[in-house]
């Protein structure tokens, strides 16, 4: 479910079909996010499972090789540990351009941490901040107050050499979407960066992210505003609104895809929908028979071909 830790972990053979479930070598922990770090390997964070809720303190990352379909090696990375609460909703980002691969991950209280996979060496701490996801320039993106202290959030993009790309204000983006969708800068509400995406392959010059209201809950359909943003600017270059459920809106080919809450006035059911970015027209829309709170999540894969629902 989105925000609780996962309680499995599964290998599975894309080509054949052919699904493990992988043990951790700790006994009860529970599985809070995981990253591919290579074609063979990935990271996984844990935290030990009692009394329903994953014990403050017991967060670990680990390294899984896939030597084969039936055999995966554990090793436990020396790695500060990742926050519970944020490394679920924040998944670690993976800086694959650098000498020695980096992890970017949620740890402590608004912590994002920058370390070396091998050796565990700390290279950057930005505090406070939030993990919003992959960035432009193969690094990643934080929302924090601005270094200023002038008490205004911002998006920064940090390269893959972890020097800021560019910076833009919360204030700055509403102003941007709100040129972009014709609306006046007050009706333009959000409160809180949700996730970003790069672009699928055959794509590139921009980063998509999604700006949301979350003062309510997930299943009753969140309020909120995917943007693409300029990879070198982070200008505003095209946005929509709409009120999606939980899940990763992603744009290809000139359309955001996502999962949208029932509409009772238009009498419009749960329903996966295109928008057109240009103007926010609905491209194609296909009516889902589940309830909103039947939906955990949903994302495009890598190539922006399929479209997977939970």
């Amino acid at each position: 479910e989105v925000d609780k830790a996962a309680s499995r972990l599964w290998l599975v053979d894309v080509a054949g079909g052919k699904a493990k479930e992988l043990k951790c070598p700790e006994a009860d922990v529970r599985y809070l996010a995981a990253e591919w770090l290579d074609a063979r390997s990935f990271v996984v964070f844990t935290g030990k499972w009692a009394s329903g809720f994953v014990e403050e303190g017991t967060e670990k990352a680990w390294r899984v090789r896939a030597a084969g379909q039936d055999v995966a090696e554990w090793s436990a990375l020396k790695l500060p540990p990742p926050n519970e609460a944020r490394a679920t909703r924040r998944p670690p980002v993976v800086i694959r351009e650098a000498k020695d691969q980096a992890l970017v991950y949620p740890s402590g209280n608004e912590v994002v941490l920058v370390v070396e996979v091998e050796s565990g060496k700390e290279l950057a701490k930005i505090e406070p901040a939030e993990l919003v996801g992959p960035g432009p320039m193969g690094g990643f993106i934080v929302a924090r107050p601005q270094p200023e202290d002038t008490g205004t959030i911002e998006l920064a993009a940090f390269g893959a050499d972890l020097k800021v790309a560019w910076r833009r204000k919360l204030s700055e983006l509403r102003d941007g979407i709100a040129r972009k969708i014709g609306k006046t800068p007050v009706e333009v509400v959000f409160n809180e960066t949700s996730t970003s995406h790069l672009p699928p392959k055959g794509e590139e010059g921009w980063v998509g992210v999604t700006l949301i209201f979350s003062d309510v809950g997930w299943k009753d359909g969140i309020p909120g505003y995917y943007a693409k943003l300029d990879a070198k600017t982070g200008e505003v270059l095209a946005a929509v609104r709409s009120e999606g459920l939980s899940g990763r809106p992603s744009s290809t080919a000139g359309a955001v895809w996502s999962v949208l809450a029932p509409d009772p006035k238009a009498k419009l059911p749960v329903r996966l929908e295109s928008l057109r970015t240009e103007d926010g027209k609905t491209v194609a829309s296909v009516p889902l028979p589940v309830e909103k709170e039947a939906v955990h999540g949903y994302a495009f894969d890598p190539a922006g071909k399929q479209f997977a629902v939970t």
